[in-house]
């Protein structure tokens, strides 16, 4: 399993781990898994996908901050409403055409990891 890793848009690395390991390996965050389409040229429900993820951050964020373990979040993610889906979009197109250079026709495996530590991470398999 040949697996790459983006951080807010740049290849972090490449590697051989599945997204079990990625997410372990990873700061705590709200995490979603998508699978490509039509030979790498669309992504089944990508809007519900970063819907979901932004969801699950709103939820996490929240149970920090009641819990107190944020008095002052390092990052308000509200304020990604309206760019989040973009940032993704952008960045998970990035990551396609990184793995079309090596296997232009293999379906893809995305997990998108949000933190709070202001970047986004990507694992494609």
């Amino acid at each position: 399993m040949f697996s790459i890793s983006l951080k807010n848009g740049a290849l972090q690395e490449a590697f051989n781990k599945d997204s079990n390991a990625f997410l372990l390996d990873s700061p705590r965050g709200a995490y979603t898994t998508m699978r490509t389409l039509q030979s790498q040229k669309a992504i089944f429900q990508f809007k519900y996908h970063v819907h979901r993820l932004k969801q699950s951050a709103d939820y996490m964020m929240e149970e920090e901050k009641s819990n107190a373990a944020l008095d002052n979040p390092r990052y308000d993610i509200s304020t990604l409403d309206t760019d989040l889906f973009q940032i993704i979009k952008d960045n998970v197109r990035a990551g396609v055409q990184e793995f079309k250079n090596i296997d232009a026709e293999k379906e893809l495996k995305i997990t998108t990891l949000l933190t709070w530590q202001l970047y986004v991470r990507y694992l494609f398999i």
